[in-house]
């Protein structure tokens, strides 16, 4: 085998397996939010584990008693939030965070702060 040919073959062999990687850990990262979302997550001071449903989401999301969610993101406008048969239906504002709380008997959304800042990690 000819020397350039090795090269060529060992380029392709290394060209492969970083397409491969990089499908590999596709599921690592969560999806980037489309322009003028809304970003709601949930408070749940309940004793027990909850589902909570989002109008424009399959599947619902499940926070243990006592934590916070992430934030989910969806389309900025009129949503209905459903938690143990409980609903409230807010307007979400683009660009804008909100949290819900769930105390186990009713639901309260409050305004988060909002910092649009890819560059900047933000610990709440």
């Amino acid at each position: 085998m000819k020397l350039t040919h090795l090269f060529t073959a060992i380029a392709l062999a290394t060209a492969g397996h970083t397409v491969l990687a990089a499908e590999g850990n596709a599921d690592l990262y969560d999806a980037v939010a489309p322009a003028d979302s809304a970003f709601v997550r949930v408070l749940n001071l309940s004793d027990s584990n909850i589902d909570v449903s989002l109008s424009g989401k399959v599947n619902p999301q499940r926070v243990a008693a006592g934590q916070l969610s992430g934030y989910r993101f969806t389309p900025a406008g009129p949503h209905k939030i459903t938690i143990a048969g409980k609903s409230i239906e807010p307007q979400l504002k683009a660009n804008a965070a909100s949290t819900v709380v769930y105390d186990g008997k009713q639901l309260k959304l409050i305004s988060d702060k909002y910092v649009n800042e890819p560059k900047k990690a933000q610990i709440a």
